[in-house]
């Protein structure tokens, strides 16, 4: 069996910057709020740490608030997967998709946007071998939320995706 480890480091291919000590409150009411959406699920695990840290959706460093729910598959059950669940809690909240978004057998990815904040929510999880019917999954998934003011660059891309929307 293949060793199935997560760490921020691959998660967002870099540590973060300058985090501030995890012990301390994020001060991030966006953080705050989705922690307060996955807290209840259970065999989950949430950790939420401010500071400057470096994602790899848009490349950018950014100042904000970083949320890291890692949980098991086995212990959620039926319950609807956590980055579901984020997404359209945030949806229905007013939080628009845009900037970037990408699924997989491996894991997920999107950008939501509410005034002048961006949420960058990155998902990974063991999707298996497909090639190897002996192959057994790791039972462990991560979700890192990271929040943070509107960067110039995003809002230039939103105005990319809101011209291209109306020109389809």
């Amino acid at each position: 069996m293949r060793s199935f480890a997560l760490s921020l480091s691959l998660l967002f291919l870099a540590a973060p910057v300058s985090a501030l000590s995890a012990s301390q409150p994020a001060g991030c009411p966006e953080c705050d709020h989705v922690a307060s959406l996955v807290d209840t699920l259970p065999g989950a695990l949430t950790r939420t740490m401010r500071g400057t840290f470096h994602e790899d959706v848009t490349d950018h460093s950014r100042t904000g608030c970083m949320l890291i729910l890692s949980g098991s598959w086995r212990a959620l059950g039926e319950r609807r997967d956590p980055d579901v669940l984020i997404f359209e809690t945030l949806k229905s909240e007013g939080w628009q998709p845009g900037i970037a978004s990408g699924d997989g057998p491996d894991g997920t990815f999107y950008a939501l946007v509410k005034d002048d904040v961006i949420c960058l929510v990155r998902g990974r999880w063991d999707g298996g071998d497909d090639m190897d019917t002996t192959y057994v999954r790791s039972d462990v998934y991560q979700i890192i939320v990271i929040c943070a003011p509107l960067l110039a660059d995003d809002r230039r891309r939103l105005k990319e995706d809101a011209a291209r929307t109306r020109g389809q």
